[in-house]
């Protein structure tokens, strides 16, 4: 099988599906841009939608109102203040380590900091990727790729998530400590990483491991002295009405790939479906567990995993 896909995943394939994809993007994105008006697409949803979040609950922090990011009226009046033609309401789910770290981009215009945050993170995850290999189709493969395409479009974080982790796990074993403050930082996304302690634990890496905690117990001190514990308090009660939203579908379960979304979408009840992504999860930590002890997560690969030809 391993055979067949180097023969058919060649550099010049790579290359020419890469340029269709990139092509597509940008037409997207030019029609997508101009579509535009009042800072809305024809669905309403703001420019940036994902970002909007971010940029309302900083505006907030800076107001001394970070608890506020957690009650739908005020935060909803935040997120108009911003975009006022905005009617829809996007909720605010994040811990308020990512309040503190997000804190300065209310400081910039809306989409002065909405272009910087994107264009920044991303060329951090370039570096990462650079790090990875010398291949020169990796430029062209990563802006091609469509998760960066959406990512970009909706304002997300995920740049910045895969840079912080991805550096993690390409340093743990050469830079330790570096990789856990890194993996640490990475803590305002915590379902992303939920099974990193067991893995790091489990496969002896104790060094990342204390890196990573005190890196995550640091921020959350820092959060707490500097928003107070009301913040938190205001973070956990919100986090069922964000599972409410979710199961409602009132968050688009399209953006969500999960065992329990897919349930969900076959038809299966809350319950059924949390228990399918229940025994999901635990048999990927098991895999994975078993392959870093058995071998760790893997060394970067120098070479351009495709046959040249």
């Amino acid at each position: 099988m391993l055979g067949l896909l180097d023969r058919w995943i060649t550099r010049d394939r790579v290359a020419v599906y890469a340029v269709m994809l990139l092509t597509a993007e940008m037409i997207a994105a030019g029609l997508w841009a101009a579509s535009l008006n009042h800072d809305l697409d024809p669905t309403g949803t703001p420019v940036g939608g994902d970002f909007l979040i971010f940029y309302a609950a900083s505006a907030l922090v800076l107001k001394g109102k970070a608890v506020l990011a957690y009650a739908a009226a005020p935060f909803l009046a935040a997120q108009h203040a911003v975009v006022p033609a905005s009617r829809a309401l996007l909720l605010y789910a994040y811990p308020p380590v990512w309040q503190l770290m997000a804190a300065p981009l209310a400081l910039l215009p809306f989409l002065w900091a909405y272009a910087g945050f994107e264009l920044t993170t991303f060329l951090a995850l370039l570096a990462v990727l650079r790090s990875l290999t010398r291949a020169r189709l990796m430029w062209l493969a990563t802006l091609a790729f469509p998760a960066v395409f959406l990512n970009a479009l909706q304002g997300q974080n995920g740049f910045l998530t895969a840079a912080l982790i991805g550096f993690g796990l390409a340093k743990l074993d050469r830079r330790p400590w570096l990789a856990g403050v890194a993996l640490g930082l990475a803590c305002y996304k915590p379902h992303l990483g939920v099974l990193l302690p067991v893995l790091l634990a489990g496969s002896g890496r104790w060094r990342p491991f204390v890196a990573a905690t005190a890196t995550v117990g640091a921020l959350v001190t820092t959060s707490l002295v500097v928003f107070g514990v009301e913040d938190w308090r205001a973070f956990l009660t919100a986090l069922p009405e964000a599972s409410a939203h979710l199961d409602s579908g009132a968050l688009p379960w399209a953006k969500m790939p999960s065992l329990y979304v897919a349930m969900r979408s076959l038809g299966a009840s809350a319950a059924t479906a949390a228990a399918v992504q229940a025994l999901g999860a635990v048999a990927v930590a098991g895999v994975t567990l078993y392959s870093w002890r058995a071998g760790g997560p893997g060394r970067p690969r120098r070479r351009w995993p495709v046959s040249p030809s």
